[in-house]
């Protein structure tokens, strides 16, 4: 347990002094229910989630936890763009995750991790974050995950190196899989890197679907089309409530 994320276990000791000495584990801190209210539809408006398949769900937070002061000073929380059911699904060789920072009062380091069933990190990243800086995309490399299984991951904004409880915590699921057909991308041509969103939806990968909405947003800010994706994919993912705040 050399390696596990220093965060999880700050808040391991904060909870068990809050329930009078009864010790949870990080597994029952992770635990916690992300309390987003869950809206049916797909990036485009129409279908069910792509994690609605299975109907599985897994142990997550989505959005940053801690009382605002400290490194936190806005109305901006952060979040993770990821399905409801936490769990983001990919067919690329190196996926991104991206996350909406939180307003910073100054620029702060940021770490993800990737780890094993057993809470050893196995892929760390860590860089700064700026304060007008509000997303921040992590590549994965391929080499550190494994096909066809869920691997959990955590991201944090580290707010104090000497206090990890006041760090701003977000954790979740990734899940490569081989047996998706992927279609061929031509980012010169805006109504067939639409039509790809789509078949990315169809498919479950909503890793990618995240992933390829973003770009398209940094490649056509203005695009109505791209627009209605964003907006759409801020509705499905429960985060309407923080809509007046994202970038």
């Amino acid at each position: 347990m050399a390696n596990t994320f220093r965060t999880i276990m700050a808040i391991t000791i904060v909870l068990t002094l809050a329930g009078g000495g009864v010790g949870l584990s990080p597994r029952a801190v992770r635990a916690e229910k992300d309390s987003t209210t869950e809206f049916p539809g797909r990036l485009d408006g129409g279908g069910t989630h792509a994690q609605e398949d299975n109907g599985q769900e897994f142990p997550g937070r989505r959005v940053g936890g801690g009382t605002r002061g400290g490194c936190w000073g806005g109305p901006r929380p952060l979040l993770a763009l990821n399905p409801i059911n936490n769990l983001g699904v990919t067919a690329a060789a190196q996926p991104t995750l991206y996350f909406v920072l939180p307003s910073l009062r100054e620029a702060q380091e940021v770490e993800f991790l990737l780890v094993d069933d057993q809470q050893n990190t196995i892929y760390k990243h860590t860089e700064w974050a700026e304060p007008d800086q509000s997303i921040l995309a992590v590549q994965i490399p391929g080499e550190y995950l494994t096909s066809d299984q869920p691997q959990q991951w955590y991201f944090a904004v580290i707010c104090d190196r000497e206090n990890p409880a006041q760090d701003l915590v977000v954790d979740g699921w990734l899940q490569r899989v081989t047996t998706a057909t992927l279609p061929p991308s031509t980012p010169e041509r805006l109504p067939a890197e639409l039509e790809r969103l789509q078949a990315y939806q169809e498919q479950g990968l909503w890793t990618d679907a995240i992933a390829l909405i973003m770009q398209l947003r940094q490649s056509h800010p203005q695009n109505p089309a791209v627009q209605a994706q964003w907006q759409a994919l801020v509705a499905t993912l429960g985060f309407g409530i923080f809509d007046a705040v994202l970038p």
